[in-house]
């Protein structure tokens, strides 16, 4: 797993102003418009994090098992305008990071990417002493 974030986003504009003030922080964030281009845009390295609008996918929980299968070590943070999704709570055990509403507050989603990422680099740095 990498250090590096991924947002779903369709047209690759609904979400440009969000991506670029992740990349101003030091997130460098791509745009994927579907699961064949996230698995070209990362040739064998896995994205760590990817932002999934769950508003604009026909069926979350198709997606998230494709991902899962895909990229099993992935997490997700998922932009919903809907308060609670029950379709999704099997997701929100191991695969689902967190979830934020609409409309977006960046500091919420920029708190959200910081503590995964130090997560994720206090996870790496334990392993790596106790080998």
């Amino acid at each position: 797993m990498n250090g590096f974030l991924v947002m779903f986003d369709w047209d690759c504009k609904r979400y440009s102003a969000l991506r670029g003030e992740l990349r101003r922080i030091g997130y460098p964030c791509q745009c994927v418009k579907d699961l064949c281009a996230l698995r070209r845009g990362c040739p064998g390295e896995e994205p760590g994090l990817i932002l999934v609008d769950f508003d604009y996918l026909s069926n979350a929980t198709d997606v998230l098992a494709c991902l899962r299968r895909r990229l099993p070590l992935v997490k997700v943070i998922g932009i919903s305008s809907k308060h609670f999704h029950p379709e999704l709570r099997d997701a929100f055990r191991d695969q689902i990071f967190a979830c934020v509403q609409k409309p977006l507050n960046f500091q919420e989603v920029e708190f959200l990417v910081r503590s995964f990422f130090q997560d994720m680099l206090e996870r790496e740095t334990h392993q790596q002493t106790q080998a």
